[in-house]
């Protein structure tokens, strides 16, 4: 009955994008072809030609390009979300001002809201997007999952469209102990349910409960989980599997585009969606390609979007650039994404400490429910713990730490009953309230350390 059930809705969805025209199955089978053939010469003329039409049409439509002499991608300026939206009305086509749009609207966890217009074409590579890369890690359009967010009214399924999707939407504005036993008793019960995606810190919560309670993978029938929107602690990849027993795959998306990478099961490296998006990855300091092993600001240009194209976007993000791929799905790929370059914080000689820094230093502590980082001032810190307290010895903490960012750091531990969640529904574990007199780019920056898997 349950292979019935997503035989019904994986046919179902197929018969229906065929009577509008197959456009979500074209797309699918595009990103098939350029994923598993990236070095095909084919492959690089389709590539090519994606970044060539979307340079024309920008600069033929799309106001904030017109009337500048772009000979190539590089004469493009570089832009983010404060120049967007600066000039918002300037980045949308002329071509859609009046047509019916997809309004994505970012979760402003930067201190930066902002919404990006997609035209319907660029909506159907998205969906093809996740099924390819979602069946990468074991998931099957028609399979039950359950998505751990913030659900409201601006973003909660009808229960058709809940129905034919198969998912559980499961809210996590409150995550207290009556909460997560009801995702515990839902997850035992509901033999169906497949996948689990949402937030590192909503899963390291949850394996926290589950291993307190001493739950194993035969108690559940979870295949897959995909982690999205933060970067994901080692330490709690290695509670999802000992909980669940299945594959933990890391998601690398964002509202503005959609899939930009995904890891392989093997979890060795990130690959990269070449076939929508055009990734440049650049120095810190200057708009230059970056090295081997040097972090590197991620910069995206998405081929597909027309509504609102993003040439050379800025993500905000970091990642460790690869010179090939480990696993044997060869594509091009990038050792790590790791959390955004706001949220890094400084030691007391200013040197910046990538936020997965404070994350592994955290590992040790794993009877805690929550906690956070924050750096409030040069050498002012505070640490949030969910979490009884006495359970560890609140000065072992600090001394980690103060091993960390420096002896004269002034750190204070402080107890409470949540994490607050943003509004995203995601909850930061690094926060950094320190803006140095220096942090403009273009100032010399030293990396104190930045902890990898690798």
């Amino acid at each position: 009955m349950q292979m019935f059930s997503e035989w019904i809705r994986r046919n179902g969805f197929w018969i229906l994008d065929g009577l509008k025209g197959s456009k979500v199955r074209k797309h699918l089978k595009d990103i098939e072809f350029i994923m598993e053939n990236i070095n095909d010469l084919r492959v690089k003329e389709i590539q090519d030609n994606y970044l060539k039409q979307i340079l024309i049409y920008a600069k033929e439509k799309v106001p904030f390009y017109k009337g500048v002499n772009y000979t190539d991608l590089k004469s493009f300026p570089i832009v983010n979300k404060s120049i967007m939206k600066e000039s918002y009305k300037d980045f949308q086509s002329l071509d859609f001002l009046d047509k019916k749009v997809i309004e994505l609207h970012t979760s402003g966890s930067t201190g930066i809201p902002f919404a990006v217009r997609q035209d319907l074409n660029k909506r159907n590579r998205v969906y093809a997007e996740m099924m390819y890369f979602w069946e990468k890690a074991g998931f099957k359009i028609g399979m039950k999952y359950i998505y751990f967010r913030i659900w409201t009214d601006g973003n909660r399924k009808s229960k058709t469209d809940a129905w034919a999707r198969n998912i559980i939407m499961h809210d996590i504005l409150r995550t207290d102990k009556e909460n997560l036993e009801s995702v515990r008793e839902v997850l035992k019960t509901q033999r169906k349910i497949k996948m689990l995606i949402g937030y590192a810190s909503t899963f390291d919560l949850i394996t926290t409960y589950l291993n307190n309670h001493g739950d194993t993978p035969e108690m559940f029938s979870i295949k897959t989980i995909l982690s999205s929107a933060e970067l994901l602690p080692e330490s709690t990849r290695r509670k999802l599997k000992s909980v669940f027993g299945c594959n933990v795959v890391s998601l690398y998306s964002n509202q503005e585009n959609g899939t930009l990478a995904q890891e392989c099961i093997e979890n060795t490296e990130f690959h990269l969606n070449t076939a929508s998006y055009y990734f440049e990855f650049l120095k810190f300091d200057k708009d230059e390609p970056a090295e081997l092993n040097e972090p590197a600001r991620i910069v995206v240009t998405d081929l597909f979007n027309h509504a609102m194209p993003l040439i050379r976007y800025d993500t905000g993000d970091i990642a460790l650039l690869k010179e090939h791929c480990d696993c044997g799905w060869n594509t091009k790929a990038v050792k790590v994404v790791q959390g955004r370059v706001l949220d890094c914080i400084y030691d007391t000689l200013g040197r910046v400490i990538c936020p997965n820094t404070v994350t592994v230093y955290m590992w040790p502590f794993d009877k805690l429910l929550q906690f956070q980082f924050i750096q409030e001032d040069e050498k002012d810190y505070l640490i949030k713990l969910n979490g009884d307290k006495g359970i560890y010895d609140d000065n072992e903490i600090i001394n980690v730490f103060k091993g960390v960012l420096g002896q004269d750091a002034k750190i204070r531990v402080e107890y409470v009953d949540e994490i607050p969640v943003l509004y995203s529904g995601k909850r930061k574990h690094v926060v950094c309230n320190y803006k140095p007199l220096n942090q403009n780019r273009g100032e010399d920056k030293q990396y104190a350390c930045c902890i990898n898997r690798s």
